[in-house]
């Protein structure tokens, strides 16, 4: 297994980094709104930066739950009943360990440097959010274990089970996969309409981020007028429109409708 974690690590390390790049530009963003309003050193702005990392745990946890998913799979290890404890122990520890940096990364914001006494009450809200999505990791895991209780050797065939919100699929004798997702008409629709949505509200709106997000929402229009949408393309597409939406508060509107129709494409958003 130590392979396998150690292709882990590397894998993840690349992600985390991407993440980290996205808190660091909602932390400028948010630094730079809150001092031109003079609420640099309020409550408001320790509640504003703590929430910029807090809101990227999900997706923390989710991307090392995938990724450590897939890398036991590549070396043939099998998670059931013999090992989910162990497995459940390694995202546990790397959890515990990413909450811990989250924390320092905004205790040196300004607006926690400025009240030092009040900052570790409004950190807890980055741990509880870790809590609840390492409680959530280890039901997925006792899932897959569980699943893996009842095979049969005799079965000539195996059900799909979905344990994952990002096409992470069991896909029978131990192994995972990612679901080739097909995007049908209802979920084509419901996207297509929500691009239009945050189009017509992102040409209105003056924040620098607003080309990026115009372009986004033309790659991704593009690659849904296609007779054959590439779900991936689109997954990533979708995924990365909702990191600069939840950068424009002027587009709250837009990030909620991307929200709901991008769990039919298989994008959670946090």
């Amino acid at each position: 297994m130590e392979n396998a974690l150690n292709d882990f690590r590397e894998l993840l390390a690349v992600e985390t980094a991407k993440i980290d790049r996205a808190i660091a530009e909602a932390h400028r963003a948010s630094i730079s709104f809150l001092a031109a309003r003079g609420n640099l050193n309020s409550s408001g702005g320790m509640i504003k930066v703590t929430r910029d990392a807090a809101g990227t745990i999900p997706m923390h946890c989710q991307t090392a739950f995938t990724l450590l998913l897939r890398t036991l799979s590549a070396h043939g290890v099998k998670v059931d009943q013999s090992n989910k404890d162990a497995v459940t122990a390694i995202l546990r520890a790397w959890t515990e360990e990413r909450l811990l940096q989250l924390k320092r990364v905004v205790s040196i914001t300004a607006p926690m440097r400025a009240n030092s006494a009040q900052s570790e009450s409004f950190l807890k809200e980055i741990g509880e959010a870790g809590d609840l999505e390492i409680r959530r990791i280890a039901g997925e895991i006792s899932l897959i274990a569980a699943s893996q209780g009842r095979e049969k050797p005799d079965q000539q065939s195996y059900n799909m089970v979905f344990n994952g919100q990002v096409g992470v699929v069991q896909t029978g004798a131990g192994s995972f996969g990612i679901a080739n997702q097909h995007i049908d008409q209802g979920a084509s629709e419901a996207l297509t309409a929500a691009l239009s949505k945050i189009h017509a509200l992102a040409t209105q709106d003056d924040s620098p981020q607003r080309n990026d997000v115009l372009e986004l929402v033309a790659d991704a229009q593009s690659e849904l007028a296609k007779e054959k949408p590439n779900p991936f393309k689109l997954r990533s597409l979708v995924s990365g429109l909702g990191d600069a939406l939840s950068m424009m508060p002027k587009l709250k509107e837009g990030y909620e409708v991307l929200k709901w129709a991008g769990t039919l494409v298989g994008v959670s958003l946090p």
